[in-house]
């Protein structure tokens, strides 16, 4: 019981190291200015409107 707690702690962990590079990746790119204005912030209202509906 206690391994599979680890586990599971150990993936939550590397999910939320990837995610955090994720967002920093998407921080990088909106800040680049190549595309269109808040393109990111759009695309993330887009997710974050898909969550609460699946919630």
């Amino acid at each position: 019981m206690c391994a599979a707690l680890r586990t599971l702690e150990n993936e939550e962990h590397y999910f939320d190291e990837k995610l955090t590079d994720l967002r920093n990746a998407i921080d990088e790119g909106d800040a680049g200015g190549v595309g269109a204005p808040n393109a990111f912030e759009r695309i993330l209202a887009t997710i974050k409107n898909k969550d609460l509906v699946r919630d």
